[in-house]
């Protein structure tokens, strides 16, 4: 016996499966309208803000690296140690602000200088010797900075030959003096002197100053002070 006529299990022919195929687009249409619309109205799909799954790259969620933190401007006066310099006024360029005079001395801007167009004259205000020098104000140590890392102080003096002169890089822990380290040269001509002091922090939120001191100064002799630096040594621990 012949097998039935497989028409009936085939889809549909001519007008009937042209409508079908129409109506099959339109509905693909409708869908794809309606997911561009909600593409467009949340929030991953806004201008400007991440897909989901990916990270914000924006400036205003980039994190700036410690090591790059720009510090504050240090006031009038160049800078000596350069932008790590953490001393306002080094060179007393402008007036001697920030800095006060140690035991006997008296303390007098003058031109003679080192750095810039003018320097500090520490004199010497008794009749005999005395000691005599310069400090200035104590400055924060950075949060971020450990304990054992290293500062260093330096200062440049000019005096007559044989006079004692020394740089003190002081910290402060509550106001008061905790530990200290010095270096200190014998002038041996008029010419002008570096000194230089490293110094191991001991306790962090602590603060620093610096000194330069001329122990046994003579009443009337004096000692040029210019060039005053204190920064942290990066790299050292």
């Amino acid at each position: 016996m012949a097998p039935r006529n497989p028409r009936h299990l085939a889809g549909p022919h001519g007008p009937a499966r042209r409508r079908i195929l129409l109506l099959a687009a339109g509905g693909l249409l409708v869908v794809m309208a309606v997911a561009i619309v909600w593409a467009a109205a949340s929030p991953g799909g806004r201008r400007g803000q991440p897909a989901s799954g990916q990270q914000a790259t924006s400036a205003s969620t980039a994190t700036v690296p410690a090591a790059t933190t720009a510090r504050p401007g240090q006031g009038a006066g160049a800078k000596p140690g350069g932008d790590d310099a953490l001393l306002p006024n080094p060179s007393f360029e402008a007036s001697t602000s920030g800095w006060q005079p140690i035991g006997a001395a008296v303390l007098e801007r003058t031109t003679t200088a080192k750095d810039g167009r003018w320097s500090v004259k520490l004199i010497g205000g008794q009749r005999v010797a005395a000691r005599a020098g310069i400090e200035h104000a104590t400055v924060p140590v950075d949060p971020e900075v450990k304990v054992d890392e290293v500062y260093s102080a330096a200062a440049w003096v000019r005096g007559k030959p044989g006079t004692n002169v020394q740089v003190n890089l002081v910290e402060y822990v509550d106001g008061q003096r905790y530990a200290i380290d010095s270096a200190g040269t014998i002038l041996r001509d008029t010419g002008w002197r570096q000194i230089e002091v490293y110094h191991y922090l001991h306790r962090t939120g602590s603060r620093l100053a610096v000194e330069i001191v001329a122990p046994t100064l003579p009443g009337g002799s004096s000692v040029l002070v210019d060039g005053v630096d204190l920064k942290l040594e990066h790299g050292e621990s």
